[in-house]
């Protein structure tokens, strides 16, 4: 069987969230002529399997449900960052490239959320003040992003939570060294979830590799640039993948 050349883009949604954050993003690449997923995650929206207790597994659901020949292009959210860099180092060279948006290693999330993630709705308003940017205010976005956390099944937003803590910086940043595709950072200047020192590590060990590594930050954007700035966004996504084929 023989496939298109562009490679098939996957969109990685972050913790407690599901496939529904990426639908302006999947809508516009799309109609650029992308062809996209947007998997749900185990345990996640329509997902019936369980949330996978690590990062390093849930990578290995996802590459599971990839076909073995067609390559690809990881887009990471938040969480779904460490499951795309994750994802790339599976793949190798079938991995095309690599977009990790609001990204942090180590991603550490502080005692106090770990504990409150128990009941989704105390972390959402606790994350709030953190995770948006100005374009967000006086919006609708933070009870949207709010609702769809609540709409999770229990324990998904706390396992996930846990995930990311757990994941290990250094054997992930052994690892990226070996990966030959383009990186590309995406950040929001207003994020103080995943601000930009955090990603930092990772971005210049990427940056040391002889393939092409770019950052981007968007201004007034906080941590969820899909639904604050989703046309900025797919625009930036779209020239990438274009130096991606």
């Amino acid at each position: 069987m023989t496939f298109p050349t562009d490679p098939l883009v996957v969109l990685i949604h972050g913790a407690g969230h599901d496939r529904r954050i990426w639908w302006a993003v999947t809508l516009g690449l799309s109609r650029l002529g992308w062809q996209v997923s947007a998997p749900d995650l185990p345990g996640h929206g329509a997902d019936e399997r369980a949330p996978c207790p690590t990062i390093e597994e849930y990578a290995a659901a996802l590459a599971a449900g990839l076909d073995a020949e067609r390559p690809v292009v990881a887009v990471g959210h938040s969480m779904g960052s460490l499951v795309a860099l994750e994802l790339a180092a599976r793949l190798g060279e079938r991995c095309r490239g690599l977009a990790l948006i609001g990204t942090a290693l180590p991603m550490a999330v502080s005692p106090e959320l770990l504990e409150r993630a128990a009941e989704p709705r105390a972390a959402c308003q606790m994350m709030e003040p953190w995770a948006f940017g100005a374009r967000a205010r006086g919006t609708g976005l933070p009870r949207a992003v709010q609702e769809l956390v609540l709409e999770q099944r229990p324990g998904v937003l706390a396992n996930d939570l846990r995930a990311c803590h757990a994941y290990a910086a250094e054997p992930a940043l052994e690892r990226a060294k070996g990966m030959t595709a383009p990186a590309l950072f995406l950040t929001g200047a207003q994020d103080r979830m995943t601000p930009v020192k955090a990603a930092t590590r990772l971005w210049e060990t990427l940056a040391r590799r002889e393939a092409a590594c770019t950052w981007h930050t968007l201004p007034g954007v906080g941590h969820t640039p899909m639904l604050e700035a989703p046309l900025a966004l797919r625009w930036l996504l779209h020239r990438f993948l274009r130096r991606c084929r």
